[in-house]
């Protein structure tokens, strides 16, 4: 029954968007576009990291399931250990607060997420509310 589903599916957008459905390459570098949007994508979804690879690279059943324009995405999780870092300073209200730290962390990506999940908590760098 799904492959008569996924069968169907380009006839119908063949329709709306003609014969550059039945093609088996987009019409523009899919890798190079997510690599120039890398930070923007990595921001917006709130992750650490994304890796992008073309799906010949990838298992059979991902190099069936996958075609132009219509990226296959796989979600994981990295192993981290928890930083708790401590304000010591008093009468300051962001006293403590937990970070993650993976692998290839750099200063600079530790102090971005210190900075993010410390404005998330609706906090400026003062410690105090917003």
């Amino acid at each position: 029954m799904t492959k008569t589903i996924i069968f169907f599916s380009p006839q119908k957008m063949f329709q709306t968007s003609g014969e550059i459905v039945f093609e088996d390459r987009a019409p523009f570098d899919e890798l190079a576009v997510l690599r120039q949007n890398y930070d923007y994508l990595i921001s917006t979804l709130d992750i650490c990291g994304i890796d992008f690879h073309y799906a010949d690279e990838a298992d059979s059943r991902i190099q069936e399931e996958c075609c132009p324009q219509e990226p296959f995405i796989t979600f994981r999780t990295e192993p981290f250990i928890r930083l708790t870092c401590i304000n010591t300073q008093p009468m300051v209200a962001c006293f403590e607060m937990a970070i993650p730290v993976y692998k290839d962390d750099s200063i600079k990506s530790l102090a971005d997420r210190l900075a993010k999940e410390t404005k998330n908590k609706g906090q400026n760098h003062y410690g105090t509310k917003k």
